[in-house]
């Protein structure tokens, strides 16, 4: 069995692909199932899919109780003034 880095580099998310992106990645790395997600923050496994496929339809409750479950944290700072490049397949999510 391949054990998963459990640290994350930093990450600039801009998009809520990216997020749920973020959030699958870190709970497959923890090697825990959406089951055990869920019943941790009171979300069935299918609810949990969901949310990781189309997180934008997350309230800030369920994204702290995830980031807590998963054992990461939400970190505001001023973006960058410069444009960032796209990368061609990203939703047109960002703000």
């Amino acid at each position: 069995m391949r054990v998963h880095s459990l640290n994350l580099p930093p990450q600039a998310l801009q998009t809520t692909h990216q997020l749920g992106v973020a959030l699958r990645s870190r709970r497959k790395a923890l090697q825990l199932t959406q089951a055990e997600v869920g019943a941790k923050v009171g979300m069935s496994q299918n609810r949990l899919s969901e949310l990781e496929l189309a997180p934008e339809e997350l309230n800030v409750k369920q994204l702290m109780m995830l980031l807590s479950v998963l054992g990461l944290e939400l970190t505001l700072q001023v973006r960058d003034a410069k444009p960032r490049a796209s990368s061609g397949g990203e939703s047109k999510d960002s703000w």
